[in-house]
């Protein structure tokens, strides 16, 4: 009997990672064409996060073929958005630091920004990063895999534009 899905999936590595980036928000845009809105938010908002932390792993020094190590990468990163003041939740709380698209946002501009890159980012794309990703944490949730409730049209609008905001400028965040 041929490998089952899950164990054909593989370790995650930096590539696999960006290319799954890119799957998700092409499925994203065959529900919204279908007018599937809640599956097309989700598949948006699941884009736009591992975009996030994939340009944060490239900005730590990960290439391409890197495997992303739990607990060189992911743990750390996490407990430093856990840590950060001021990080909104959403009411169910259900919000993991692994899944909080201000805190990634966050994260990769305090990255950039350290001493040892030197390599700020620029302060209008920062500034539409965050307000960009304010919006999508107001509409989507890992959770939402769980529920039937409609969004809005400018709910689906805003997700939807930030996805292929980050998409067009996703070698601005980390290079």
């Amino acid at each position: 009997m041929p490998l089952t899905l899950v164990k054909r999936s593989g370790r995650d590595s930096l590539g696999t990672l960006e290319a799954s980036a890119l799957v998700r928000m092409r499925e994203a845009e065959v529900l919204y064409l279908d007018g599937q809105r809640l599956g097309a938010v989700y598949l948006y908002g699941y884009a736009i996060e591992i975009s996030l932390k994939t340009a944060y792993y490239r900005v730590i020094g990960l290439v391409p073929a890197a495997l992303i190590d739990k607990g060189l990468h992911r743990i750390p990163a996490e407990k430093s958005i856990k840590a950060m003041i001021g990080l909104p939740s959403h009411p169910q709380g259900a919000a993991s630091p692994g899944h909080n698209v201000i805190g990634w946002a966050r994260l990769l501009d305090q990255q950039r920004a350290t001493p040892a890159l030197g390599r700020p980012l620029d302060t209008n794309l920062a500034t539409e990063l965050h307000n960009r990703m304010q919006d999508v944490f107001n509409c989507w949730a890992e959770f939402l895999r769980y529920r039937a409730n409609l969004p809005y049209n400018q709910e689906v609008q805003a997700v939807r534009a930030s996805a292929r905001w980050i998409r067009r400028n996703y070698a601005k965040l980390w290079s």
